[in-house]
């Protein structure tokens, strides 16, 4: 299931009527961040979401992603963007399990 939440409150109630069987997915839309995505991403890991999706602002902050799937332990995808397959697949860069 896809979400387009922000707030920890509405994925943990998408969590309740989903069950813990179904995989859930989450597009923020880039509405934080770094510092911001990591404090949400706390919140949201209790979840276990399958990918938390576009939780940066700027959405082409590869670093930026790679920073938060490190330290916050949650797989990221990809922005839907043009070249963000290719950027995210760089040496050294490592930001997103999916894309």
């Amino acid at each position: 299931m896809k979400l387009h939440e922000i707030t920890a409150d509405a994925v943990r109630e998408a969590r309740i009527a989903a069950g813990d069987d179904v995989e859930i997915t989450l597009d923020v839309n880039c509405p934080r961040m770094v510092r911001e995505a990591l404090d949400m991403s706390a919140k949201l890991r209790p979840f276990n979401l399958l990918w938390l999706e576009e939780p940066i602002w700027p959405q082409e902050s590869f670093d930026g992603l790679a920073r938060l799937r490190r330290e916050s332990g949650m797989p990221m995808a990809a922005p839907c963007q043009r070249n963000a397959t290719a950027s995210c697949r760089t040496p050294g860069v490592s930001c997103c399990r999916y894309v």
